[in-house]
């Protein structure tokens, strides 16, 4: 799919409040259980919107963080204090770095595959 001049074949799944985060450049890292082999463009979904949203950058993901640095990386993932503990246990300490996201100036509809859950095929 072509967007913003750019072929983009995966769109990421977001959840709100995250996703608003990111879109308003507050958040840079998205927090996930695992790590993620993909780098490059990307489209960013509002989970549950059926449409793209924004284009980003995504440049690759970091190490693990331990729950005693999940704190002090607050002004990265934007997840709010009490929730630390939910997502150490639910293993979200994976950081996907994210750069150059830009809204879209219109919504684009997708195709939304079941079963997509993180990404959705574009192509």
């Amino acid at each position: 799919m072509m967007l913003r001049g750019m072929e983009i074949s995966r769109g990421l799944l977001v959840r709100e409040p995250w996703i608003s985060l990111i879109l308003s450049g507050e958040k840079i890292w998205e927090m996930r259980s695992r790590r993620t082999r993909i780098k490059g463009n990307i489209a960013l979904i509002r989970q549950g919107s059926g449409h793209i949203c924004a284009t980003a950058n995504l440049l690759g993901s970091l190490e693990k963080i331990e729950k005693d640095q999940f704190e002090k990386k607050w002004f990265y993932h934007r997840i709010p204090h009490d929730q630390t503990s939910r997502c150490v246990e639910r293993g979200w300490l994976f950081p996907w770095v994210l750069s150059d996201v830009v809204m879209l100036d219109v919504l684009i509809p997708y195709n939304h595959k079941r079963g997509a859950v993180t990404w959705v095929d574009l192509t």
